[in-house]
């Protein structure tokens, strides 16, 4: 791939530490028997973990260094969370409770601070923490928001229509109404006075006035909004029936390097170093087994398409990390019968449309490709939907006038014109998720037109990064179709109570 990207962290994967938390919990007869209990000690240990992700940008739930504990109680919970699931009383016991599961359970990262290290510094966070939750001095905008529609009688799963008419109400406040919910935060930004409130999926967010008051200007996933930026109504496609696109799925690229990976890995796994990566001696052969170019590389993160199916065999529990190092993941079964063709087509389709959605956004490896991320993360599924909607029949598309429509059109939407240094990156990140999609099997490209007249070095440069040339170099006359699989999963995330259409 032309550069690294590691996945962070995800629901699946946080549900899969999560049950095995609470199975060792069980075990230990410290789960709650009842219901309501048991569902509010698995929500707690979920927030927690999700905070992490959000917030602290702790992509990986098993890593646990020094100062994370502190910086997920104190500067997470304390100023960003509501007492929802009884996190002044009990956060503290939770995650001492995890991290001894984390300890004697052998999922600990390997890259992880010691864990009674960690439990020492547990402590001296205990002691002043219920008394930070209940100081109104700390809490950010979404904990006052929050607090003032508990206070209400609502709760955070409430149906969004009921949370959205409280915010109506809240933005039809004056300023001293407003400042009874939001307190002192009222003078650090002179638009909380005026602006429009609004609420989504436990965040809350303020425009500053004169802006139009509509989600999916602040939350990217948010779709129907009725703002007038939703596609048309598309046209059902027809697909082949799911067997035959199950034998297209199992065909593809990437699941294959996956299975590939895991073999190399072996049953009895390897060690890794403290950094929880592959060991400089290792990374050549890892390299070699998902046909990488490793280039010398003493690190993995010097062989980009071996980060990404890293990553991606992590996410999908392939491989696991356990303190000792990596090991065989418990789906790693399952995949190896689908790609012999024992398995159920639609398990086969459903995991194909789940890598699929990974490799559609990409992720960062450091801070600055977070940022990265956050911001291009539109930019493919735009570029792949205007191909539905617009050549709707599987028509070859010239990608350049549509990747430069795509960058003119999220520069509309976004306010300030994009730099030409953005620009050209999101150039290269399209190109880059387009080479993965490609070896999975959502789309096909034609470079058959292209001329021989590239930039000299760049054929060097693209063996160096195990990418086609044209990926490093985009020319005029590359073309690019959606397949039958690319436009069932576009399908599906337009109308997935349909996805299944006739041949």
């Amino acid at each position: 791939m032309p550069f690294a990207t590691i996945r962070g962290v995800s629901q699946r994967v946080v549900d899969r530490v999560v049950a095995a938390f609470e199975q060792w919990s069980a075990e230990r007869g410290s789960l709650p028997e009842a219901p309501g209990p048991r569902t509010e000690w698995r929500d707690r240990i979920t927030v927690l973990l999700k905070g992490r992700h959000e917030y602290l940008k702790c992509a990986v739930p098993t890593l646990w260094r020094s100062g994370d504990v502190h910086r997920l109680l104190m500067d997470y919970v304390v100023p960003r969370q509501v007492d929802a699931w009884q996190l002044a009383d009990c956060a503290t016991v939770t995650v001492r409770d995890f991290l001894e599961f984390l300890d004697g359970s052998g999922w600990l990262h390997p890259a992880s601070t010691r864990v009674v290290t960690l439990l020492k510094e547990l402590d001296r966070v205990e002691q002043g923490f219920r008394e930070a939750m209940a100081d109104e001095s700390r809490f950010r905008l979404a904990k006052r928001v929050f607090t003032a529609m508990h206070a209400d009688g609502l709760r955070l799963d409430d149906d969004a229509s009921v949370l959205d008419r409280w915010a109506g109400r809240f933005n039809a406040l004056d300023g001293h109404g407003r400042r009874r919910v939001l307190g002192d935060l009222m003078d650090e930004d002179l638009g909380y006075a005026s602006g429009q409130l609004l609420v989504h999926d436990g965040q809350a967010a303020i425009l500053q006035p004169g802006r139009s008051a509509c989600k999916c200007q602040i939350w990217p996933d948010v779709t129907g909004c009725g703002c007038g930026r939703d596609e048309p109504e598309p046209q059902r496609p027809q697909l082949s029936a799911d067997a035959e696109l199950a034998v297209s799925a199992a065909a593809s690229g990437v699941l294959h390097r996956l299975s590939a990976l895991a073999d190399w890995v072996g049953d009895a796994g390897r060690r890794l170093d403290k950094r929880g990566e592959l060991r400089p001696k290792d990374v050549a052969a890892a390299a070699g087994a998902v046909g990488a170019p490793d280039g010398g590389a003493r690190r993995m993160h010097g062989v980009p398409a071996l980060v990404s199916v890293w990553g991606l065999a992590l996410e999908f529990d392939v491989l696991a990390l356990r303190h000792e190092g990596v090991v065989p993941g418990g789906a790693l079964p399952e995949l190896r019968r689908m790609l012999r063709g024992e398995a159920d087509p639609g398990a086969v389709l459903e995991l194909w449309d789940s890598v699929y959605g990974e490799l559609l956004t990409g992720g960062g490896s450091s801070a600055e490709d977070r940022k990265l991320n956050d911001l291009m993360q539109r930019f493919t599924p735009r570029l792949l939907g205007m191909l539905f909607y617009d050549f709707p029949h599987g028509q070859l598309v010239e990608i350049l006038p549509v990747v430069e429509e795509v960058i003119a059109e999220q520069t509309r939407s976004t306010g300030p014109e994009m730099d030409e240094l953005v620009a050209s990156f999101a150039v290269v990140w399209m190109l880059a998720r387009l080479v993965e999609l490609a070896d999975h099997g959502a789309v096909d490209i034609d470079a058959t037109a292209i001329g021989e007249d590239l930039p000299v070095g760049a054929a060097e440069l693209a063996r160096s990064r195990g990418v086609p040339q044209w990926a490093v170099t985009p020319p005029p006359g590359l073309r690019m179709r959606l397949t039958d699989l690319g436009v069932r999963a576009i399908w599906q995330r337009v109308d997935p109570a349909h996805v299944s259409a006739p041949a």
